[in-house]
């Protein structure tokens, strides 16, 4: 039985990662994509603050400037 699962849990990340790699690669600072959508976020004093979870990667970057 434990085996199963452990086939399971490859399966998924092999599936997660077919879809980030299909994903068209960002070029803007402070963008990513991430849970199957575009993130902003900047770094301040070491730190980083996340500015909002959009669904383009033109949107994330407004947020960015």
């Amino acid at each position: 039985m434990l085996s199963s699962v452990g086939q399971l849990i490859k399966r998924r990340k092999r599936h997660r990662r077919k879809h980030v790699q299909n994903q068209e690669p960002c070029l803007m600072r402070g963008v990513y994509f991430k849970n199957m959508k575009w993130q902003a976020a900047i770094k301040v004093d070491k730190k980083q603050i996340h500015l909002g979870t959009v669904g383009s990667q033109e949107e994330a970057a407004r947020l960015y400037d």
